[in-house]
């Protein structure tokens, strides 16, 4: 083979080598920006996430709080009537008493 075949075959080996060597470093960078992308989407979705849930918690904490307002308010009234049915279960026991 003469030099300039040689010389022929070594250019076309080099560009095939330098053309996958780009591609495989591209492939690299393609890579890691989409994992950057996905992870940045991913952080934004849970921060999403956690203001959604952070709303639904203050929420349910403010049902809470109403239900536990409502629930000692009866809870009271409930001992005021039974207050008042002892008292009135105390008359009739007199008025028995008092009447044979």
């Amino acid at each position: 083979m003469d030099t300039a075949t040689i010389a022929a075959i070594v250019g076309v080996v080099g560009a095939i080598v330098g053309t996958l060597g780009t591609k495989i470093v591209d492939i690299f960078i393609t890579k890691k920006t989409r994992t950057q992308d996905l992870a940045s989407q991913i952080r934004s979705e849970q921060r999403a996430e956690i203001l959604t849930l952070r709303s639904e918690l203050d929420s349910t904490e403010e049902d809470l709080d109403d239900w536990k307002t409502k629930y000692f308010e009866l809870k009271e009234e409930n001992a005021r009537q039974q207050i008042m049915i002892d008292n009135l279960q105390d008359q009739v026991n007199e008025w028995k008493n008092s009447h044979p």
